[in-house]
């Protein structure tokens, strides 16, 4: 019996044994072919071990470099495919595999969903949904969520949610969450379970961090730049060869060559330049007598209005090599007896060992802060005197 082709009964399913005809190019003979090689698939090395139909070979199945490797479908796939690929799809959805090479038995896709290897070479997706891996070799990516690597080479990407390394070598992401890594080259970022960190065009640059309470740290354009503190909030920006370590946070390394951050929320630099202008905030401390305390971490400029005798100026938290200023009106006249740093005697040093504020006028004070050459911090205090009005 004789039937058209487009009188054949139509099917939904097939399998890779299945074939479909085919007419030579002269019409001449009508013969048939496995679905299989008429996707140019080496038909003795897959395996397709699932029921579903809606999974796709095209020219999978050969690899140069070990010829026990297969392109494998196992366990309920859904949707997904190998193309001139070798690798592994085990319980799988929407997953796709492009021109990719186990070489010696790699590229595999383990309980992943939404997940894509393109262009990779030995390459490990496992329990990862929505996971890309692009041009990249010897690379893993395991129980991560929405995370990938582009162009990454010998890189590592373990149980992370929404980390990225884009462009780099040698680059491991571990345990982080919300990580970032661009154009970078032996870096590598640890939050352990924290929240963000970027590291952008970095070079052999680490953010490691030994508690997940820090946030939003980076490193940008660095070279040979760490941040290892447990603190929050710390960046390192063209800056190379330092550390911001320790329980630092709040740090901002710019420009900084061979040193380490020191204060907490405070931009270190190795020098600045102004083009037009600085303004700093005054601390206005009112009227005072008998004994103050003047905290120096709140400000560099202080006024105040003597109503009074001061008996004791006690000036805490002061920085090494700091430089304070204080602007004082004397309402009479008014003395100071005795000023001391962190509660030390003898610890402020001023011409003559005394202090003279003008009498019912104005006197300005500029104070230094030096190592007296043990690590302990000694004040320099300079008296300017008789101001009034011009």
């Amino acid at each position: 019996m004789s039937v058209k082709i487009s009188n054949l009964p139509t099917i939904t399913g097939y399998t890779y044994q299945s074939v479909i005809p085919i007419v030579d190019s002269g019409s001449t003979q009508t013969s048939q072919i496995n679905i299989g090689y008429f996707l140019n698939n080496t038909e003795t090395r897959i395996a397709d071990n699932t029921t579903s139909q809606t999974n796709t070979f095209i020219s999978a199945g050969s690899d140069v470099n070990s010829s026990s490797t297969e392109s494998i479908f196992q366990g309920s796939t859904k949707y997904s495919g190998v193309m001139f690929g070798v690798g592994t799809l085990n319980n799988s959805s929407d997953s796709v595999m492009i021109g990719s090479t186990g070489g010696g038995g790699g590229v595999s896709m383990d309980n992943s969903s939404a997940s894509l290897v393109l262009g990779g070479f030995r390459s490990t997706l496992n329990n990862s949904t929505r996971a890309t891996n692009i041009v990249s070799q010897d690379f893993t990516l395991n129980n991560s969520l929405n995370s990938g690597g582009i162009g990454v080479n010998q890189g590592s990407i373990t149980s992370c949610y929404k980390s990225w390394s884009i462009g780099n070598n040698n680059t491991a992401i571990t345990n982080a969450t919300e990580a970032f890594m661009a154009a970078s080259r032996d870096g590598s970022i640890n939050l352990q379970g924290g929240n963000s960190g970027v590291m952008l065009g970095s070079k052999t640059s680490s953010i490691n961090l030994s508690t997940p309470s820090a946030e939003i740290n980076g490193i940008y354009s660095s070279d040979n730049a760490y941040i290892t503190t447990s603190g929050i909030q710390s960046v390192i920006l063209n800056s190379k060869s330092l550390t911001i370590g320790g329980s630092i946070q709040g740090a901002t390394m710019v420009s900084v060559d061979g040193s380490n951050a020191i204060y907490d929320w405070t931009t270190h630099t190795d020098n600045i330049h102004t083009f037009i202008g600085n303004s700093t905030e005054w601390r206005q401390g009112g009227d005072v007598s008998g004994a103050i305390n003047v905290d120096l971490s709140t400000g560099n400029l202080f006024s105040f209005r003597l109503t009074g005798n001061l008996t004791s100026v006690q000036l805490n938290n002061a920085r090494m090599g700091g430089e304070y200023e204080f602007w004082v009106e004397n309402s009479g006249s008014f003395t100071i007896t005795t000023i001391n740093l962190d509660g030390n005697a003898s610890s402020i040093y001023s011409s003559g060992g005394a202090l003279n504020p003008t009498n019912n006028g104005f006197s300005f004070y500029r104070l230094r802060i030096v190592d007296d050459g043990s690590g302990n911090k000694r004040g320099v205090m300079k008296e300017f005197l008789n101001y009034s009005a011009v």
